[in-house]
């Protein structure tokens, strides 16, 4: 049996602040008025999401990277627990979230069952006053005095606020507090661990218990001098079929967008020549694939993974845009990539996720 392009079926997980939201923005049938999340590609014990269509039909994630392997992951490595490396998913809060921090490699090796969460977001939709957490107001604050501020119910006092917008790329590195207020569906491409300690969720019960926080975990993982204030810069190029934009780039995941031009646009992908599977979304509108002689419909809002052994696949897409993730870059890597693309190393120095190289030679 052989891979190809593989619509997956969203796992929905209900959350404390979960809402209704992809009902409306996506026309999901929802199993719970809280679903926080949507799980798109996930091999994990909460969710390990399988093909929806197609020879593969039914078949988990899990069992797939079992089955077939490099087919599938290409050059990428497994996570830190041997699944597959990276999550995506849709948020949807219809609240905030908790206020929460997650370790980098150093500090989660020395935290038993701790595993390292790179992370980005890209907002699809935001209201006006929609506005995330993101960092703190000081940057001279100590680790032991945010979770002080947080064991006195001051915490808030402390927080940076940042409004957001539809577009918008917020990259989070280990070690930065951050939350989501209500407002906003965001798109979230992360590695394959859900280590979160939790700093504060605003006094909140449920069947009158408040939700534990990890207020020692959190100390050793904070690092209050990261700079809400970064701002970041996403080059534009044009490659085989279309404008395409630098979303983020680290050594865990590698983040663009199809950014179409005009109303016609029929992109030319390769998992196979970038050495890895390719996480597809389609943003907007509907995305029609062409793989071979067949053509698989990706509506608005759905996910398609692209197994790393696929060739040429062709993407045709109205105008909507899509989101395109694969596996992370070594130095060596960016520098080919840049170069191939024309960018400076100056167009890659504000690029969200560069700073965890090195340094950067193109």
């Amino acid at each position: 049996m052989s891979l190809y392009p593989l619509i997956l079926k969203p796992i929905y997980i209900e959350k404390i602040w979960g809402s209704r939201k992809l009902a409306a923005t996506c026309g999901r049938q929802l199993p719970s008025d809280s679903t926080g999340e949507s799980w798109e590609v996930s091999e994990h014990e909460k969710a390990d999401t399988r093909v929806e269509t197609g020879p593969l039909a039914g078949m988990s994630l899990s069992r797939l990277r079992k089955k077939f392997g490099q087919k599938l992951l290409g050059r990428a490595s497994p996570s830190q627990s041997g699944r597959f490396p990276l999550i995506f998913k849709l948020l949807t809060p219809g609240e905030k979230l908790s206020v929460q921090v997650h370790p980098g490699p150093e500090t989660a090796a020395k935290i038993p069952q701790a595993e390292a969460k790179f992370e980005m977001w890209y907002v699809l939709q935001a209201r006006p006053e929609a506005e995330i957490i993101y960092g703190l107001k000081d940057r001279q604050l100590k680790s032991s005095e945010v979770t002080a501020a947080a064991a006195e119910g001051e915490l808030e006092d402390i927080l940076y606020h940042k409004p957001i917008e539809a577009g918008q790329v917020i990259f989070l590195p280990p070690g930065m507090i951050h939350s989501i207020k209500a407002g906003a569906v965001i798109a979230e491409i992360q590695q394959n661990s859900d280590t979160t300690y939790r700093l504060y969720d605003w006094e909140r019960t449920r069947q009158g218990e408040k939700r534990p926080l990890h207020l020692k975990k959190a100390r050793q993982v904070l690092k209050p001098d990261l700079d809400p204030e970064v701002e970041y810069h996403h080059p534009l190029w044009e490659e085989r079929g279309g404008p395409r934009r630098l979303l983020a780039v680290c050594p865990h995941f590698t983040a663009l967008r199809l950014n179409p031009a005009g109303e016609n646009n029929l992109y030319r992908l390769s998992p196979a020549r970038q050495e890895s599977f390719q996480i597809l979304f389609a943003e907007k509108e509907q995305l029609v694939i062409r793989w071979r002689q067949t053509k698989y419909r990706l509506p608005a809002g759905r996910t398609c993974l692209l197994p790393a052994c696929l060739e040429e696949i062709k993407v045709e897409s109205k105008g909507g845009g899509a989101l395109l993730f694969q596996r992370g870059l070594s130095r060596r890597e960016l520098s080919d990539f840049a170069t191939s693309r024309g960018l400076t190393a100056e167009d890659l120095l504000a690029v969200p996720g560069t700073g965890f190289y090195s340094s950067i030679m193109v």
